[in-house]
């Protein structure tokens, strides 16, 4: 519908308000198609006038406040929840900083975070001759625990004791730096037992997760 696609784009609008106003108000579409094939064709101030009021008061309907209210969100703009205050949907890099930073002023103005150091990330990356990475393990020590983030070994190298030397790595540096545990999570489907065999203990679990019948396991270690 060419027709409706122009009036949308006048007002500033987008697919979604387009196909939103399709399927709630019909009729009214019907009405607008046949205008706006009058409206192009008769490019006069009288007709102009016709425009700018029309689009006021479609503006100011309530359907229509609802439908640019619920397209805005979509599109990850900003909704005002109250006379001062806004929620906003789509967050950039600095914001995310300036969260961090406010969790981190709270903790240690409230907590015992003073005499520890930020968290510090701990990574070691394994390539084979070729330079390919075959494996690595992603960590980060805080508030004197270790924290695995991610650990992959290429399923052609496994079972040659390369992740037993990451693990074992990372726990080494863990203890220099103060730790006195590490944490981690895995899922059923990935490496429970390994981590058990090291001494890991299951401190929760999460049941049919992300689907049923697979688990997500919490698991801790005192070093």
């Amino acid at each position: 519908m060419p027709e409706l696609r122009w009036w949308i784009e006048l007002i500033g609008g987008d697919d979604y308000l387009w196909f939103e106003f399709i399927r709630d108000s019909p009729r009214l579409v019907l009405y607008l198609c046949r205008a706006a094939e009058k409206v192009k064709a008769i490019n006069t101030l009288t007709w102009n006038y016709i425009i700018l009021f029309f689009i006021y008061s479609w503006f100011t309907s309530k359907s229509l406040k609802s439908m640019i209210k619920k397209n805005d969100k979509r599109r990850g703009g900003i909704m005002n929840i109250s006379n001062n205050l806004k929620i906003q949907y789509s967050v950039e890099e600095e914001e995310i900083k300036f969260l961090w930073n406010g969790i981190y002023q709270f903790n240690e103005k409230n907590g015992p975070m003073l005499k520890y150091p930020p968290y510090e990330p701990y990574r070691i990356i394994v390539r084979d001759q070729e330079n390919n990475i075959i494996g690595g393990i992603l960590s980060k020590v805080y508030l004197k625990c270790v924290f695995i983030e991610l650990f992959w070994v290429d399923e052609r190298y496994r079972g040659q004791a390369i992740g037993s030397e990451l693990l074992a790595e990372v726990e080494k540096h863990a203890k220099t730096q103060g730790c006195t545990f590490a944490h981690l999570d895995t899922f059923s489907f990935q490496a429970i037992d390994f981590y058990m065999k090291f001494g890991y203990e299951v401190f929760g679990v999460l049941e049919d997760y992300p689907e049923e019948n697979i688990k997500r396991y919490f698991l801790k270690k005192y070093l």
